[in-house]
């Protein structure tokens, strides 16, 4: 385990709520990091209207692809992020895409929030 300020990085824990093995930090287990989803008792839907198939991975706080100064994040939200710093290169997926509309956001120009365009032009 890894000491990084105030998140100690506990390996994996049972979550009875989701039916699932995920990360915790300590004085925040609703801050999962990974969640392994283990069995057909899952209560994970990933918004549909049955369980996340056995062994699904989910990453409730957004996925990090890369490593460095080249790590990038990609979320989820219904819109461009309008507080936390962030790096040119990083996504956020539209969660209510509509025609007309865009499938995210990407991060253009590195700053607090930093500047955001849309892309991902969705045909009507």
């Amino acid at each position: 385990m890894r000491d990084s300020g105030n998140c100690l990085a506990i390996p994996l824990a049972w979550n009875e709520d989701t039916g699932s093995y995920q990360s915790e930090y300590q004085g925040a287990p609703a801050s999962a990091g990974i969640r392994f989803t283990s069995d057909a008792t899952t209560t994970e839907t990933g918004g549909r209207n049955i369980p996340l198939p056995s062994c699904s991975v989910a990453f409730p706080n957004g996925l990090w692809i890369g490593g460095g100064a080249n790590g990038r994040q990609q979320s989820i939200g219904t819109a461009a992020p309008a507080i936390g710093e962030h790096a040119r290169g990083d996504i956020v997926w539209n969660l209510t895409p509509t025609p007309g509309g865009h499938v995210g956001w990407v991060c253009t120009e590195a700053g607090t929030p930093g500047i955001w365009k849309p892309f991902g032009d969705i045909e009507l």
